[in-house]
């Protein structure tokens, strides 16, 4: 159907009106539709894409641009039509022909389709459309216009002259998933350099307003990886094949197969890291464990469980990934824009059978490699992220009142200098340790006074107390006191509550540094009776309201 089709619906096997609005209720959403747009530049064998956000008239529109093969001349109308898929293209991405026009209704009214294919002369391009409005009137699509310049009032990031490619306008976001620039830009960051590692990995590149998108390996597995880099390697525990001979394939002499990995991640970097500074990167939580689901080389299900195991702090450090052909779609349920999936309850059983055996052991070897670190003494901990926060931020602070003892200070900064030595020859300390003890002894080194949070009874029944020892100060919070068994320890065993965490050791620090600064006997003895009273009122509150403790 083509532009000249009536304004009436009579005899049309859809009423617009309705049909966008069903499209709609699909919930695709920005990230959804990026990750389409990517999808079709890469399977017209582009090496480059290229997303830009843009703020246009106080509304955010995006443009996708690529260098890819372009779209065939009248073609353009199949590109955008619900269902239509362009001829000639095999091995693609694609499931129904869905993806782009829907994925593009969902998020603007308008959206604009410039090509240039090998068979065009001349600099120009042809240009189609797909808009709300003239859906809604005509049932039908505008016809393909030829010899078209791209819009002046943006700014693109590849040459409007390169010979063949393909750009993509969405004018004026209906909903997007964040409603700054700024924002929308972060999330699609983060979302897409894992979506696409596999691509990324094979050299193809992806741009978001200038900036190339570096690979986010959830495994920890892919050199050049941002997690790579700034943690350390996970061990592949299991990398597998299973023939799926179920269904149409059981009689099959080369049934389709489903490749997996199951990964520990680094524990000896991650057990005794603060998971704040992660950045964006995946924390190894509940949140994150279990299994990434990849078609095609295409990230479409992250983090999941696939009901063959229950989330458990057990299963932190446990990553996997399941890598299919497109020939599994129907086994894995794969829907119209590829981000929702539903396994057969066939290839559940496969996998169960293969798989659930090997995640008890896995969990065993996690929990060996806790405990070999957990032997080690303080000397291989590095420092937490509220101790990194503090003792940067102590340089302005007002100086010491305490006279530290000058002989055992020397002792500290010279077993400080050996130390520095030691883990600069030991090469089997991971990258991410070695740089954790390195900052602590270079601060035991350099620095008048460093402070520590540890966990250690105290000679009095106080919820903590400031130990001085060389320029060495120490909160101790005392393991008896209810403070800790009925707040802190919650904080210490749940890995999702590191940052509160940090926020209460930062507290702490605070009050141990304005003790520390205390020249005055009487202001001493304050701050000496004020943690008493604090550690009575906090007792007292935790034994009125103990059943609220206990339960939570």
């Amino acid at each position: 159907m083509s532009g000249s089709a009536p304004q009436n619906n009579a005899g049309s096997l859809i009423e617009p009106d309705q049909f966008i609005k069903s499209i709609r209720e699909n919930g695709i959403n920005t990230n959804d539709a990026v990750n389409e747009f990517i999808d079709n530049s890469f399977d017209a064998d582009s090496n480059t894409v290229a997303i830009s956000i843009v703020r246009d008239n106080n509304e955010l529109s995006i443009i996708v641009e690529d260098d890819g093969e372009g779209i065939p001349p009248d073609q353009m109308e199949m590109a955008l039509r619900f269902g239509g898929q362009i001829p000639g293209r095999t091995d693609t991405t694609g499931r129904f022909g869905f993806g782009l026009p829907a994925s593009a209704l969902c998020q603007s009214n308008r959206v604009e389709l410039y090509t240039r294919s090998e068979s065009d002369s001349g600099n120009s391009f042809r240009f189609c459309y797909l808009d709300e409005e003239y859906v809604r009137k005509n049932n039908s699509l505008p016809d393909e216009e030829k010899d078209v310049s791209l819009p002046d009032e943006y700014d693109y990031q590849l040459d409007k002259d390169r010979d063949t490619g393909t750009t993509l306008i969405l004018k004026d976001l209906r909903s997007p998933d964040r409603k700054t620039a700024s924002g929308l830009l972060k999330y699609l960051r983060q979302d897409l350099s894992e979506v696409h590692r596999h691509l990324i990995n094979e050299g193809k590149k992806i741009t978001i307003n200038g900036e190339r998108i570096r690979i986010s390996d959830p495994l920890m597995l892919m050199d050049g990886s941002m997690e790579r880099d700034r943690i350390g390697k996970g061990d592949e525990w299991a990398s597998e094949e299973i023939e799926v001979d179920i269904g149409e394939f059981k009689d099959d002499q080369n049934p389709p197969k489903i490749k997996y990995k199951l990964v520990i991640l680094p524990v000896e970097e991650l057990y005794t890291e603060s998971h704040d500074d992660f950045g964006d990167l995946r924390k190894p939580n509940q949140d994150n464990q279990g299994f990434y689901v990849t078609r095609k080389d295409r990230q479409i299900g992250s983090a999941e469980t696939l009901h063959l195991f229950t989330r458990h702090n057990n299963y932190n450090y446990f990553r996997a990934e399941i890598q299919f052909g497109e020939e599994l779609d129907d086994y894995f349920g794969v829907q119209t824009n590829k981000s929702r999936f539903a396994l057969d309850a066939d290839l559940r059983d496969l996998l169960e059978n293969e798989v659930v055996p090997q995640l008890s052991d896995i969990v065993d070897e996690i929990n060996d490699r806790k405990a070999k670190i957990d032997q080690r003494g303080p000397e291989y901990e590095g420092m937490s992220q509220s101790e990194r926060i503090f003792n940067e931020a102590t340089d302005w602070m007002s100086r010491s009142g305490h006279d530290p003892d000058e002989e055992l200070v020397r002792k500290q900064k010279k077993e400080a200098k050996s130390k520095l030595r030691e883990i600069e020859e030991d090469e089997s300390i991971p990258r991410n340790k070695r740089r954790q003890l390195k900052e602590k002894y270079e601060l035991l080194r350099d620095k008048d006074n460093v402070f520590f949070i540890d966990i250690d009874e105290t000679n009095s029944s106080e919820f903590f107390e400031v130990e001085h020892k060389g320029k060495m100060v120490t909160v101790k919070i005392n393991p008896k006191h209810d403070f800790y068994q009925y707040m802190y320890s919650s904080l210490e065993q749940d890995p999702s509550s590191a940052t509160a965490r940090t926020y209460v050791d930062v507290l702490l620090l605070m009050l141990a540094k304005a003790e520390d600064e205390a020249r005055d006997e009487n202001l001493q003895r304050f701050y000496r009776s004020q943690r008493r009273s604090w550690s009575r009122i906090l007792a007292d509150l935790i034994d009125e309201k103990r059943d609220f403790f206990e339960s939570n």
